[in-house]
């Protein structure tokens, strides 16, 4: 989960405004294979970007750690969350803190458990949600 922190942090809440920081990276027996974060408002999410960067389907009983629990609405770039199930060989998510989103909160959980994939919540939590303090200030006035 470290090394998605700094991914996640090499880009400013301004680039991704309004959207959040996110850093996410695939790791194979125990090796970082792939990683990713989200660049710019518009742009394709961390976990889309790490499974491209990959430039093949994981290799089964590969894990993903992400820093905030993916998308699991269509929105402007597709649910991130389908994007996962659909690699076939991740089996394992690791979300370091859960979205504020009211739209969001929590969703992702039960969709990938629901497709058979084990998801292990507050990894690094308090890191990663300090990595969008405005993101989540917008999301509690919602």
């Amino acid at each position: 989960m470290c090394r998605a922190i700094e991914l996640a942090s090499t880009v400013s809440e301004e680039a991704v405004s309004p959207n959040p920081r996110v850093g996410a990276v695939i790791v194979e027996f125990g090796e970082i294979v792939a990683e990713g974060f989200h660049s710019h408002d518009g742009g394709p999410h961390a976990e889309r970007v790490a499974l491209e960067s990959l430039g093949r389907l994981p290799k089964h009983g590969a894990q993903m750690f992400v820093t905030l629990e993916p998308c699991s609405t269509s929105g402007r770039t597709g649910s991130c969350c389908e994007r996962i199930i659909k690699s076939q060989g991740i089996r394992r998510v690791f979300i370091g803190c859960l979205d504020p989103n009211p739209a969001h909160a929590g969703r992702a959980l039960d969709v990938l458990r629901s497709r058979g994939i084990e998801v292990v919540c507050a990894v690094e939590r308090a890191a990663c949600e300090a990595l969008n303090p405005r993101f989540n200030r917008q999301m509690l006035s919602v």
